[in-house]
């Protein structure tokens, strides 16, 4: 009954041999399973790989005597190589592993060659932080190793000279000026074994701007949009010596090779398309490696900025507050992230799960890939294995995973038209409802959808309207694109004319870095689980930070972050702010004004004052807290001059990139009516 997935094939000795990535209910992880098939009978399976560890994407290559089995596996923070050898009676040699601390190697391929050993390439990534913004991001590389009997040999560069890898894959996957989207996959190498012994590496890449072999289009009549426009390129093994980077293919996407059976070229396919609304194309092409272009000169120097990055996460007691007499616990949330299923982002979503937990040390995330964007739509499988994944790495008490994706509307009524939302269910359950399924086309029939089930709508981005649904009352106010309550005041607008809706901070990265990304939610929860989050959620019990782990413990006569109610007299505020570094302000805001700005004296704060100016009547309170630092704005119409060094071209980085950890942090409102007689009201707290 559980998902299969990442199926992989291989033809060996007159069988059909093919291997997945399957729960494995004796060890509660993934595993490898592999099966032989015959003409007219399926063997039994049989689990190869499989441990104290999750084992991902696996592949089948056959050789002389014995088919390699590769897979990665993923534990602590870090992913690694396994592979092993399988003969036809299905004997297997013991499990070998590579790998590196702090490291992920990950995407395991091979080919087998004449020369009777098999070539066998994957990727390597590292986490690197450009500290002078903390941004968070990832130095890719390919990685090649010689496998020989049981002797496994890594072959790498020696002029990057790090001892593992053979080829950087920096170029548009690590910003020099600015990060950009791609239709593509930039993140896995492919091994070539040509029939006269030639090996070469080869990958798909894109630069961070568009370059042609004549500075004009590509081949092809037609010039592909940038987020369509990639690029092939490979590296060639003599010896012991890497040869220069070629480029052997430009103006595809998608690329998938295969190496000539009988002449020394190589098949290229890869699929083009010129703009958004363009129906994709499917292009093939022979290409000899020899002759291709040598790659433009890189410059290592440009990629400086970058140095290593392991997160030194600070020990601290998990913040608590009592509400109505019970202490609820604060836990940390990114649950707005994109994988590789998204057609722009990248990352495994097994991998973004190992990292939010692992290395950004979140309590609580979700994967929220695109329903329909802007040509591929999200499957039922694909949805299938969100919820897989989220029973598979959900514990309660330590980690809790909500499957969830982004329902992609654009409403042309307002402006900007985006009005997207993102749905979020407990771990394991939910349907998906996707723009292009007949009921659920619009917004309000999504709402419909969801009414009578646990999920729950995400409003995000600079512009939305509510549908008025109880489904409807959250809106993510900051993320990586946008710190959007502090450069637009289209947040407060929607207060003051009457909604009310949490506020919500999530990353919405589409690079990986679920938790450092530049945007957390602080949940306010019993426990840690998928239900207590959901009740949080419906209750409005969040605040939402910048990216800082700020705790912000605020009450108006009781009445906690998110709750409503009546109030006699004066307003008795009462707020406790609590965070790692020195705080600049923080101030309470009513009805969209500052009523009181506090200066910060340390990390931590503690007031009580009653609000002697609210008049009878409705009225909302939160409270917005500034640590020390630049928020860096993204928002080229932001009216905050100060905050610019992401902004247009005054700033070094642009596209999802942004801080790990900004300084603002907003608690969700309170809601009251002033009735103006008598003395405060309180409920004890």
């Amino acid at each position: 009954d559980r998902v299969v997935m990442q199926p992989a094939l291989c033809w060996f000795r007159k069988k059909l041999w093919i291997a997945w990535s399957g729960y494995d209910a004796a060890t509660y992880k993934m595993a490898i399973y592999l099966l032989q098939f015959t003409a007219d009978k399926a063997g039994t399976a049989a689990k190869v790989v499989s441990g104290s560890f999750n084992a991902f994407r696996p592949s089948l290559t056959a050789g002389q005597d014995q088919v390699l089995v590769c897979c990665d596996v993923g534990h602590d923070g870090v992913y690694e190589i396994a592979l092993l050898l399988v003969d036809e009676q299905g004997i297997k040699s013991e499990l070998s592993t590579l790998g590196q601390a702090h490291e992920r190697w990950m995407n395991p391929s091979s080919a087998y060659g004449l020369d009777g050993a098999f070539h066998l390439a994957f990727t390597v990534i590292r986490d690197v932080v450009d500290d002078r913004y903390d941004i968070v991001d990832h130095e890719v590389g390919a990685a090649y190793a010689r496998i020989e009997g049981s002797k496994i040999r890594l072959v790498p560069d020696a002029a990057i000279g790090d001892g593992v890898l053979a080829a950087r894959m920096w170029e548009g996957l690590l910003g020099k000026d600015v990060y950009v989207p791609y239709f593509g996959t930039r993140r896995k190498v492919i091994p070539v074994v040509l029939p006269d012994g030639q090996i070469w590496l080869a990958w798909e890449f894109r630069y961070e701007k568009n370059m042609t072999q004549s500075g004009g289009n590509p081949a092809n009549t037609k010039q592909p949009s940038h987020q369509h426009y990639g690029w092939l390129a490979g590296k060639q093994l003599l010896g012991e010596t890497w040869m220069e980077t070629r480029i052997l293919h430009e103006g595809g996407t998608l690329y998938n090779i295969v190496a000539g059976q009988k002449q020394n070229v190589i098949l290229v396919s890869c699929i083009r398309q010129f703009d958004v609304a363009a129906i994709p194309e499917i292009c093939s092409d022979l290409v000899d490696p020899l002759e291709a272009r040598l790659s433009p000169a890189g410059h290592p120097e440009d990629w400086n900025r970058w140095k290593p990055f392991i997160e030194d996460r600070i020990s601290r007691e998990r913040f608590s507050a009592s509400i109505n007499g019970e202490i609820y616990n604060l836990y940390w949330a990114d649950t707005h992230t994109h994988s590789s299923l998204s057609p722009d982002a990248e990352g495994e979503p097994d991998e973004h799960l190992l990292f939010g937990r692992d290395i950004a040390g979140l309590d609580a995330m979700a994967i929220v890939d695109n329903d329909y964007y802007p040509h591929k739509a999200l499957t039922e499988y694909e949805w299938c294995v969100h919820k897989e994944l989220s029973l598979l790495y959900t514990e309660n008490g330590k980690y809790v995973v909500l499957p969830g994706f982004e329902y992609t509307f654009h409403d042309q009524k307002i402006n900007p038209d985006f009005n997207h939302r993102y749905v979020l269910y407990p771990t394991g359950s939910g349907e998906l409802y996707r723009r292009i399924d007949t009921g659920s086309r619009t917004v309000a029939e999504l709402a419909v959808k969801l009414e009578g089930t646990e999920g729950l709508m995400f409003a995000h981005h600079p512009s939305w309207v509510l549908t008025g649904s109880d489904r409807d009352r959250n809106v993510e106010v900051c993320s990586s694109w946008r710190v959007c309550i502090e450069e637009k005041d289209f947040v407060v607008n929607r207060l003051n004319a009457g909604d009310q809706f949490s506020f919500i901070g999530s990353s919405d990265t589409h690079r990986a870095v679920p938790g450092l990304g530049g945007a957390l939610t602080g949940i306010y929860a019993k426990e840690l689980t998928a239900e207590a989050l959901i009740d949080a959620y419906r209750n409005h019990r969040t605040i939402a930070t910048q990216g800082s782990r700020i705790a912000i413990d605020f009450s108006v006569n009781g009445l906690f972050i998110g709750e409503e109610g009546q109030v006699t007299g004066a307003p008795a505020i009462r707020i406790q702010i609590s965070g790692d570094t020195e705080l600049e302000f923080v101030e309470i805001i009513r009805d969209g004004k500052a009523i009181k700005k506090l200066a910060g004296d340390g990390p931590s704060m503690m007031h009580e004052f009653r609000d002697q100016m609210a008049m009878p009547g409705r009225h909302y309170y939160f409270v917005r807290v500034k640590a020390v630092g630049d928020p860096s704005y993204n928002e080229p119409d932001s009216d905050h001059a100060q905050y610019n060094v992401f902004i247009g071209d005054r700033g070094i980085y642009r596209f999802n990139f942004a801080r790990a950890r900004g300084p603002f942090a907003w608690s969700s409102p309170i809601w009251i009516i002033v009735d103006g007689s008598g003395d405060c009201a309180s409920n004890g707290r």
